[in-house]
This record gives structure tokens, sequence and C-alpha cells, in this order.
């Protein structure tokens, strides 16, 4: 595939994204999810420990849309290069028709994907499959890592890296291809990914201190861990 169509392709793929649903953050649901003695050893002040909370929060949520991005870049991919379409069966994700049969492919990120369960849920899918008249083949792709060569007996293939771009484009070079699209467009990704929760900073610091703030200025972190792990209910102002 040539570079200038994965280019396309990349900037493209953004639209996808910013149909996200954007929402307020809820600082309070955030807190009550945190390791207040982590936050005890690594914030000194209100506006540490709310920085603290909202970049822990935004590296999650980053990697949840990094997948999404990378699912859709693949699946414009397929379109073009194997008339691939987006798949309605479970644990899978890209399907295609050739010589009369069915492929099916999952999309994954990383390679170190799944649990036993969700292990155990593609191996049924796959047997499931295996029973139609047409099925072709059923492997799992995911965007980064390096296939393993391990092969078990019952277990789903899985190519990644390298191998997983080239399955759904025939290019082995298209995993570089699409580092050189999304080096292109940095800035634009970039300023999406800090921008995929509004957060009103101001509101946050006003609620943190009317809350956890003790009267010398310190963070109360007493209060902060009965907040998060207290079987009673700790009084807080609405948020």
């Amino acid at each position: 595939m040539e570079q200038n169509i994965v280019n396309s392709i990349v900037l493209e793929s953004l639209k996808g994204l910013e149909r996200v649903n954007r929402k307020e953050i809820s600082f309070p649901k955030l807190l009550s999810k945190c390791n207040p003695y982590e936050l005890s050893v690594n914030c000194d002040s209100i506006e540490s420990l709310i920085e603290f909370v909202l970049t822990s929060h935004k590296q999650t949520s980053s990697k949840t849309i990094w997948g999404n991005y990378l699912e859709t870049i693949a699946l414009a991919i397929s379109k073009i290069i194997i008339n691939g379409y987006k798949s309605n069966e479970e644990c899978t994700d890209i399907e295609w028709f050739c010589d009369g049969v069915k492929h099916y492919r999952g999309w994954k990120s990383s390679p170190k994907w799944c649990n036993a369960d969700q292990k155990r849920a593609v191996n049924l899918k796959e047997n499931e499959l295996k029973n139609t008249e047409d099925f072709g083949s059923y492997k799992i792709l995911t965007s980064y890592g390096k296939t393993t060569k391990r092969i078990t007996t019952n277990s789903f293939v899985q190519l990644s890296g390298q191998d997983a771009w080239e399955e759904i484009s025939n290019d082995d070079e298209l995993y570089n291809k699409i580092m050189v699209g999304i080096e292109l467009n940095r800035n634009i990704i970039r300023q999406f990914l800090e921008n995929i929760y509004v957060s009103d900073r101001e509101r946050i610091i006003t609620w943190m201190k009317n809350n956890f703030l003790n009267d010398d200025g310190t963070i109360n972190f007493i209060k902060i861990n009965k907040y998060v792990s207290s079987r009673d209910n700790i009084t807080v102002t609405e948020w």
C-alpha cells in the first residue's frame, strides 16, 4: 500500500475518535477509585494531587482510545485491500470473504490482552465458527508486539505487530508505514488525546479544599482514606 494512502487513512480515522462521547469528569468518583496510600506519598499539595489523579485517569483512557483508533485504521486498510468489513461476531472485529470461505480476525492492542476467561471465550468462538459451512480461518491480531512461535493444541493463532498488519494488507512494511502516518499527524492526535475529557480545574480545586484541606494548608489524607475505604459514609460537599 502506498504511503500517501496510509497517511490519509491515519488522518481520516481520527474522525471516528471525534465521535467519542466526551463528558465532564466527576472528580469525586475518580478520587474514590484511587489508592489513598499512593496519593499520600506522591502528592504534597491539593494541586499536585489533582494533577496526579487526572494524569492517571487520562493514561488509562488513552489506552482504550488508542485501541479503538488502531482498530479503525486496520478496518479501513482491510476494506481497501481485501474487502474487509466490521464483524458482528463476538470476539471478532474484521471479516472478509475469499475463494468461497469467510475469514475472521479479532483485533487487539497489546499482545498480552487476554486473561484465562477471555482466552476461553475466543477458543469457544473459533470452535463455533469452524462448524459453519463457509469457515475459512480465525486468528487474533494485535497492533504491536512480536508473534509468539509457541503453538499449543486447542488454542487460537495470534499474530502481532508486523505479522498482524501484513495479514490484512499483504504488505510486510505496513506496520512502519502506519508509524510514518502517525508521526506526520502527531500534533493532531496528541491534541485530541489531551482533550478526551473536559475538566473544570477551578471547580475541582474548590471542592478539594472545602473537603480535604487541614487548617494549616496540608492535605487531610486521613479523611481521604476514610472517603475511599471507610465502611461509613463520609460527609462531603455536593459536587
